[in-house]
Order: C-alpha cells, then structure tokens, then sequence
C-alpha cells in the first residue's frame, strides 16, 4: 500500500511526544500507549462475527503527540511533528487542529511544500468551529495543494419519541413522550407506579450523592428524577443502589437542537 514507512514499536513512543519539560506548564509525561497498533486491530477485526475489516486493512499508522495538559499548542510544535512524521515517507499528513484565520500560515506554507517535494498528501481540518459560520477555515487548510476536510452537523437534531401514558390520583389517563436511553430498553408494557425523588423541581443535583440509609425501597416503581448537577449514571448508580430499575429524567428546558419525529 504505497510507501512504506520504518516500523515503530509502542516503546518508541517517547520519540513521538512533542510535549516535553521543554514546554512548561504544558509538558505530559511520555507514554508507551501514544502509538495505536492499528495493524493488530485490524488482526482483531477480521476474527469477529461481523467480519468488519475497517476502512483501511494493513495500514500503518504514526501518532505524533502535539497536546499536552493545557489542550492547546504552538505551531512550532506542529511544525515539527510534521518535519518527523515526513522523514517516516509517508502517504499522507493528516491534522485535524489549527486556528482561523484568513491568510495561510506557516504550516499551511510547510504543507504545501512537502506536497509538491515529497509527494506527501496533507489533509487538514477545515473548520473545528461550526459556530463561527460555513465559511470560516482553518489556517492550516488555507495552503496550496492542501486538503481541506469538513463535516457537518444539522442545526436540529431528529429524535424519535416514544410515548407514555400517567394518570394522577386514579384519573384520566394523559399522554408523554420520551425518550429512550437505549433501544430495546424493555419498557414496553410496563406498569409502575410514579415517584417523584423531590418535589422541588429547581434542585438539580438529585441523587448526585449517596441516598440516605433511611430511604426507602425504590424497587417497583418509576422514579422520577432531575437531570443536573453530575453526569446521569451517577445518578443512575445510586437510585440502583435503593433498588430502582426504572428511572425517567426530566428538565425545565428543551433539548438543544432536538427535534421530535
């Protein structure tokens, strides 16, 4: 599959970390898990049920590590893992960081010459930044012979709904809709009766700690339960720990970007 690059060993990693003491604040420690053996998952791959093979069987991939505990970098440091990654011959520079701004800069610059000397391919990210208009890019995709990649998400999200029935106090019956955490979660047909964990909708961390000891059983019944305050199966995790099994979250405010089909 085209040039072939020197193999590297996870124990090289410590040659592929950018992000060294050299940069302060910034630096990471070296880690023998930066380069992904992507051969051997490939290996994986082709022994499952499904026979999936990924998109690129045999490939052999480099990781440079440019990142270090702050989340960002310099475009010197980029620059030289692009300098490294070129001595490996390879096929093609992938990037997917970079800055807006509209002139190439010296990246781009750096890109557009390892294209047209090496037959290097570079595919840069063309946005990372939805928010700021369709037609903002990325200075490193500005270059000559560059490949600039976007993807895009839709202002609206289409959810499927599903629907519930509850009834107040033995009355009439009055139609919800909801949605699933995960298809087949095995609600259909279930019969439960309704617990609010607390009637004072603006407490947000409900069940973010510990239920207390004298809390009582919560087997048999939906509980109702609001959303904030901690991720949700922490949530989950101690209403279970009281025996609940059927959990509906709610809040005051719309999804964003939903939509119901």
């Amino acid at each position: 599959m085209g040039r072939k690059p020197s193999p590297r060993s996870a124990d090289d990693a410590s040659n592929m970390n950018l992000v060294t003491e050299n940069n302060g604040d910034n630096a990471t420690a070296d880690s023998p898990h930066i380069m992904m053996q992507v051969d051997k998952l490939h290996d994986k791959a082709k022994k499952n049920a499904a026979g999936f093979s990924g998109v690129a069987p045999g490939v052999m991939l480099g990781h440079y590590k440019v990142f270090g505990y702050q989340g960002g970098t310099t475009e010197e440091v980029v620059i030289e893992a692009a300098l490294m990654a070129a001595q490996e011959n390879p096929d093609i520079i992938s990037v997917s960081i970079g800055s807006h701004s509209n002139w190439p800069g010296a990246f781009a610059v750096l890109m557009n010459r390892l294209a047209i000397q090496r037959d290097i391919v570079p595919v840069m990210s063309n946005g990372n930044a939805g928010w700021d208009g369709g037609l903002s890019i990325n200075a490193m995709a500005l270059g000559d012979n560059v490949l600039g990649v976007a993807s895009f998400d839709n202002t609206e999200t289409p959810t499927v709904h599903h629907i519930g029935k509850v009834s107040v106090n033995a009355g009439e019956m009055a139609n919800f809709t909801h949605a699933m955490s995960r298809p087949g979660s095995g609600w259909d047909g279930t019969t439960m009766p309704v617990m609010a964990l607390s009637y004072d909708t603006t407490t947000t961390d409900q069940a973010c700690e510990p239920l207390p000891n004298d809390t009582p059983s919560l087997k048999d019944k939906i509980i109702l339960v609001r959303i904030g305050g901690c991720h949700m199966w922490y949530k989950a995790g101690n209403l279970a720990a009281k025996g609940a099994t059927h959990l509906i979250f709610y809040s005051d405010t719309e999804p964003s970007g939903a939509s119901t089909l």
